[in-house]
């Protein structure tokens, strides 16, 4: 950061460029939740990006370390519900969106379990525990939620890609929210700013029900009696409850509840998982934290 602009840069290259054409080519209903993009383009052979740099607090801080109220989550619902809204404002081809939110959902986390169980040496077919009950083997699990999910009714719109809390400024002075860090690709590797919106959606409730970014911050205990037997234990105050239960009351999307899209978190906490093999205790928090929404939230519904 340097006089008010944030540059970012970094591997791979079509990250990158992929993101800085995402907050370059959003239609006018998404430019007031965007900071503004300043340049892109390469230097010295790397792509970059510039936006203006806002001094907002990011709504993961604010979850896991603030103690706000539980009117003031009520709110930054409702600006995240307006984003939802504008985004799905644009509608692009419905069948190209469903056909890339299949390869998204189900090529994607398939390999990146087979990369997991690789590394761990496990078996995808053998039983497992949470919590002192059974339940199925990763294989099962992994295609139980991608049915569920598959089975959901598209929601075509712009797609921010990574919606969890820690993309998501807060600006109490224009009642606004600011999104930062898009995806824009789709699983094919090609730039897009258009998906399946529920995979957002999906995103937020990987922070506000998953409670991912509490695991980030070791605010966890984990019990683990061997690599097929987990439980996972968090410390929720009743204000932090209650802000779940807003959240989990909350309709973003005509298409579909909180509840309908648990499958799809799920298999989030699944896909990234060898993404954070540099924290063996983290990646294992993590897996334990799919089996525990999976038996709280999943497993008998639908």
């Amino acid at each position: 950061m340097d006089a008010n602009i944030v540059t970012k840069t970094g591997t791979p290259p079509q990250k990158i460029e992929a993101e800085a054409n995402w907050f370059q080519q959003v239609p006018r209903q998404i430019k007031k939740y965007i900071p503004q993009l300043i340049s892109h383009g390469h230097e010295a052979g790397q792509p970059y990006y510039q936006l203006e740099y806002l001094p907002l607090s990011p709504l993961n801080e604010l979850f896991v370390h603030g103690r706000n109220s539980v009117s003031f989550w009520e709110y930054a619902f409702d600006l995240i519900e307006d984003f939802f809204i504008d985004a799905a404002s644009v509608t692009p081809d419905e069948a190209v969106v469903r056909d890339a939110a299949r390869k998204l959902y189900a090529d994607k986390t398939r390999q990146r379990l087979r990369m997991f169980t690789d590394a761990e040496g496990l078996a995808s077919d053998r039983p497992l525990r949470y919590a002192g009950e059974e339940l199925p083997p990763l294989q099962e699990i992994c295609e139980d939620c991608l049915r569920k999910t598959l089975d959901l009714p598209c929601a075509p719109g712009i797609l921010h890609g990574d919606l969890c809390l820690s993309n998501i400024l807060i600006d109490l002075r224009s009642d606004n929210i600011k999104v930062i860090d898009p995806r824009g690709l789709d699983n094919d590797g090609r730039q897009t700013i258009y998906g399946d919106q529920k995979y957002d959606l999906a995103k937020l409730a990987h922070s506000c029900i998953g409670l991912y970014d509490f695991i980030i911050s070791g605010y966890y205990r984990l019990e683990s009696a061997n690599p097929y037997d987990y439980a996972l234990h968090f410390v929720p105050d009743e204000r932090l409850l209650a802000v779940q239960a807003k959240f989990w009351n909350k309709r973003f999307l005509p298409q579909c509840a909180v509840a309908d899209i648990l499958p799809l978190t799920v298999l989030l906490f699944f896909s990234m998982l060898p993404l954070h093999s540099d924290d063996h205790t983290k990646q294992q928090a993590l897996f334990a934290n799919a089996l525990r929404l999976y038996r709280t939230h999943v497993r008998n519904s639908g």
